[in-house]
């Protein structure tokens, strides 16, 4: 058959598609898959076929790039990634997944607004986390989150856009976090906070500037109990009415403020 990548070898008459995600459905090849080439090794990738469409039927692993199957009649195909990352899936069963290991302001193709799990693969030296954001770019509801779990409309109402990706570290150093009433770290602050704030009390509404110390990262809610809106901080930030929707949003600034806050450890 060759290396459809390169096309080398490859008949004209040869039709293919290439997956990077598992699939309900092999479109034109359902029922006439002939061969299977991995850009992958099986270390890194398992992947099986299934005589049915959405993962039904006979299923037939896939340990290396063949020829020839024992069969043509397959209609779906399952890619389970194996290197370590933070694997974003369309369904609770983590078949149709994305894996990130960086954070991005949108998600792959097919799964804005689409998620229902998400799932770490982790190795003795790299362990993951993730926060997840309601809209592109980092923006609007934000859930801070570091094992498998299932992602209902309950817990994301508006779905899940955009993904931080953060690698959390042995152990937390530094004093944590220290909000500032008035820009360049001035005026009346709280703090230095090492763990999370569910309520700032009679500080709401009034951080104007944030100084972090040691590998930790900052969750800003606008509401008391880590609700509505939310800014991810990983370094200090003297002026938080510039670029932060929770704290300045429009042009007149309107918003609530900050009424609480996450305090996550991060290996930087």
């Amino acid at each position: 058959m060759g290396n459809p990548e390169s096309q080398e070898g490859l008949k004209p008459d040869v039709h293919y598609i290439k997956f990077g995600v598992s699939s309900k459905t092999l479109e034109k090849l359902n029922d006439n898959v002939g061969a299977v080439w991995l850009y992958k090794s099986a270390d890194d990738l398992k992947v099986n076929l299934y005589s049915d469409l959405d993962w039904g039927g006979t299923k037939q692993e896939v340990t290396s790039s063949c020829t020839s199957l024992p069969s043509k009649n397959y209609s779906s195909i399952e890619l389970a990634w194996q290197n370590p990352g933070v694997y974003l899936c369309k369904d609770s069963e983590g078949k149709e997944c994305s894996v990130y290991t960086s954070s991005q302001t949108k998600l792959a193709d097919g799964f804005n607004d689409n998620v229902r799990s998400i799932r770490f693969k982790n190795s003795p030296a790299t362990q993951y986390g993730a926060v997840l954001h309601e809209d592109q770019n980092y923006e609007g509801i934000c859930w801070a989150v570091d094992q498998f779990t299932n992602i209902s409309p309950v817990t994301m109402t508006g779905g899940v856009s955009s993904i931080t990706v953060f690698l959390r570290p042995e152990a937390s150093q530094g004093k944590g976090v220290t909000l500032y009433d008035d820009i360049e770290y001035q005026g009346e602050s709280v703090g230095p906070y090492p763990s999370d704030q569910p309520a700032l009390g009679d500080f709401n509404d009034k951080a104007r500037s944030i100084k972090i110390d040691g590998n930790y990262m900052a969750l800003l809610f606008r509401d008391d109990n880590y609700g509505n809106e939310c800014e991810v901080l990983k370094n200090s930030d003297p002026n938080l009415l510039i670029g932060n929707t929770v704290v300045c949003k429009g042009l007149f600034c309107i918003g609530s403020g900050v009424n609480s806050v996450m305090v996550i450890p991060v290996k930087k």
